[in-house]
């Protein structure tokens, strides 16, 4: 054999040794998706363990210490921060340590980037074997954050609720207060509201919408404001007023449900407005579009929260 030949191929045999561990040196791997969504709002869906298994795409979900399944594997949120979490891939058996984060790309777009440390084997065929881990572990980390994506580009998916900004409504309204030492019952209300409806009786004019409400509760006491739509003025008569609602846009939020789910609802609006830096000019009311003492079962209950704003 030509030993010139076979210095040859055996640097050339070293070269293509030293390339292959060299491509599968350690790395921080990373996987990347843009969403359709404020920072923010994609950094809520990151930091916290209660909303992840809002977008995750497997039924089996443990939250029970941050515990998520996907396809056999593990992942458990260890810590989170504001715009992300810190993620250990199978905890218990293999440990993988990865990095989820929310960065601004554009007022209502933001990049997540997901990365995770090389695993542990070492040498050649540790680093062969460390290959094939990474690339199966990228594959599902793609999947996951396809759907988040799916997730954070359906605004109504993102705030629970429909949520959507209105202009300016010109209506008049009768109204009326009552103070109660409780929270008001739907009967209470719809004492209230039937004490209107009674006054409006009396004087022909009728009614253009569904019943609004509103309860101020301040140091133990709470103040029930009630409103009808009405088609033309009158004059105030004792304790009912007409008034002119505020000029102003409104965030609007489209509920079915009971107090419950009432109460998260206005706690995604929040969200929404801080979100999308809208400032509530005047209190919340409630259109009371299901007659709530006809349909006792709350879960069919048809509500739409009007937040004024600009």
């Amino acid at each position: 054999m030509n030993p010139k030949w076979l210095i040859g191929s055996v640097v050339i045999l070293i070269a293509l040794i030293l390339t292959l561990i060299f491509s599968l040196a350690d790395t921080n791997p990373l996987v990347s998706v843009v969403v359709n969504s404020k920072n923010s709002s994609t950094s809520r869906y990151l930091s916290n363990s209660a909303r992840w298994k809002l977008w995750w795409p497997e039924s089996q979900v443990e939250n029970n210490g941050g515990i998520f399944h996907f396809r056999g594997d593990e992942y458990k949120l260890v810590n989170t921060f504001r715009n992300g979490s810190n993620v250990i891939v199978n905890p218990d058996t293999h440990p993988i340590p990865t990095h989820i984060r929310a960065f601004y790309k554009s007022v209502d777009s933001t990049l997540v980037q997901w990365t995770f440390s090389d695993m542990e084997k070492e040498g050649l065929f540790g680093r062969i074997i460390n290959h094939y881990k990474r690339n199966r572990i990228q594959k599902e980390m793609t999947i996951l954050l396809d759907s988040l994506k799916a997730f954070m580009n359906n605004p109504d998916k993102v705030y629970r609720f429909h949520i959507e900004q209105i202009p300016p409504i010109d209506t008049l309204m009768i109204t009326t207060k009552r103070d109660f030492s409780h929270n008001p019952t739907t009967i209470d209300v719809y004492n209230t509201i039937n004490y209107l409806r009674l006054h409006l009786n009396k004087t022909r004019i009728k009614e253009t919408g569904a019943p609004m409400m509103n309860v101020n509760a301040d140091s133990g006491f709470y103040r029930l404001m009630v409103a009808i739509p009405i088609e033309k003025p009158f004059r105030n008569f004792g304790d009912i007023e007409v008034k002119r609602m505020v000029p102003s846009k409104f965030v609007c939020v489209d509920v079915v449900g009971g107090p419950k789910t009432l109460e998260i609802a206005r706690q995604e609006a929040k969200l929404y407005m801080t979100d999308f830096e809208k400032v509530q000019m005047a209190i919340p009311f409630e259109s009371l579009i299901t007659d709530r003492l006809e349909i006792p079962d709350t879960a069919k209950w048809k509500t739409r929260i009007y937040y004024p704003s600009f």
